[in-house]
């Protein structure tokens, strides 16, 4: 369980709980809070907040197949949001890294799409929530299963956010 790397002082009776998911299979970036607000606002579909996403897929995808990505696919009857889709390295081993970046979170939806686009994903990493980033220019990696205080700049992001939401509800 995701709560298990926190300390037991952080982890009891504190009201701590994940802000959306990741997949068995994926890695990366997940928030935890204590204010349902928070979870509310970064969760609920109609506030679009965008997660960017390092996907190693089979293949090179060819520049119309990324088009489609970018414009929405039908999966379970339903177009996904347009996304954000980039080639960041094709390797010689017939493997693609992109950069995608959704503002909806619907059940393996970057996995889906990949393979509906005949391009299984190898690797899923989240590397960015809105604003907040896994890695933090100029600083060091966060190792797999640590995890790190938010940053006063992303908690005034965060609350930004909420703001914009109950304004627009």
């Amino acid at each position: 369980k995701v709560l298990d790397i926190l300390s037991s002082e952080l982890r009891n009776g504190k009201g701590i709980h994940p802000v959306g998911r990741l997949d068995a299979d994926s890695t990366g970036a997940l928030l935890l809070t204590n204010d349902g607000r928070v979870t509310y606002c970064l969760t609920h579909p109609k506030h679009c907040l965008p997660k960017t996403y390092q996907v190693l897929v089979e293949g090179h995808p060819q520049e119309l197949t990324l088009k489609l990505w970018r414009q929405g696919i039908i999966l379970s009857g339903k177009k996904t949001l347009p996304a954000r889709v980039k080639v960041l390295e094709e390797s010689n081993n017939s493997q693609t890294l992109l950069e995608v970046v959704i503002s909806e979170g619907r059940n393996r939806q970057i996995r889906r799409v990949a393979e509906k686009l005949g391009h299984p994903v190898v690797k899923l990493h989240r590397t960015a929530i809105g604003q907040i980033q896994l890695q933090i220019p100029g600083e060091s990696v966060l190792p797999s299963g640590d995890y790190r205080p938010l940053k006063d700049f992303e908690i005034n992001f965060l609350y930004d956010q909420i703001n914009k939401s109950y304004q627009l509800s």
